[in-house]
């Protein structure tokens, strides 16, 4: 997406006469984005004062939350992949002022992706700080998508503690993986559970975090609430 600021400064530079190869380069940007930005919006069924308004430093920051706010929900709370947001722009009207090809947005939730990450670090520290003690149970289980990873949720508030990928699942493995996640939070593992893998077993029923709860365990949760990791198969 163009950045309100650029496309200000782009404007008010070639307004004055400066030849657009100069102004792309001091920008940082290809000569042909810049061109492409020159170039009148395809209005389509859009009125023609949005359409112009749209081009405007303040029309662009108007669109940038939009279509961001269209990737966090369809692609992160409603687990829908980013063709869904290509089509959303597209019977929106929207794709006639913003990029809506897979390969431009796939680079924007990409980077949605990483912010998101950072944030959630900064917050977890942050929070953790002031957290009062609690003893948790904890479900474990591994999963492929795309490949082998380790998840370890706190069932009754959803809360994921691990989640990462693996080159094994051995009982050394998952100790590790899981201390590491349990570093500066005010949290005490009392009970674990899962399927009957062997690892798991070993990991914490003759671990030093807690012991273990037999899969017919985790079966009546599911019975009754529905599997824990559904939502990662």
């Amino acid at each position: 997406m163009k950045s309100p600021e650029q496309l200000e400064t782009a404007n008010a530079r070639l307004a004055v006469g400066q030849p657009q190869r100069q102004v792309a380069a001091d920008l940082g940007l290809a000569r042909s984005t810049l061109q492409e930005w020159c170039q009148p919006v395809a209005v389509g069924a859009a009125p023609a004062a949005l359409a112009a308004w749209v081009e405007t430093p303040e029309g662009v920051r108007w669109l940038h939350p939009l279509v961001l706010a269209a990737h966090f929900s369809i692609t992160l709370q409603g687990g829908a992949g980013i063709r869904v947001v290509c089509q959303f722009l597209e019977l929106s009207g929207l794709s006639a002022f913003v990029g809506a090809s897979y390969g431009t947005l796939q680079g924007l939730n990409a980077a949605r992706e990483e912010a998101l990450v950072a944030v959630a670090h900064e917050q977890r520290a942050a929070l953790a700080r002031d957290m009062p003690h609690r003893d948790l149970t904890v479900c474990e289980e591994e999963t492929f998508p795309p490949q082998m990873g380790l998840v370890v949720l706190e069932p009754v508030s959803g809360f994921l503690l691990l989640e990462q990928y693996a080159a094994d699942r051995k009982a050394a493995t998952w100790t590790q993986a899981l201390q590491v996640a349990l570093v500066g939070l005010n949290f005490a593992v009392i009970q674990g559970t899962g399927d009957e893998a062997t690892a798991l077993h070993r990991h914490v029923g003759q671990g030093p975090l807690a012991p273990w709860v037999a899969a017919a365990a985790l079966s009546a949760t599911a019975a009754t609430h529905g599997h824990p990791f559904d939502r990662f198969l």
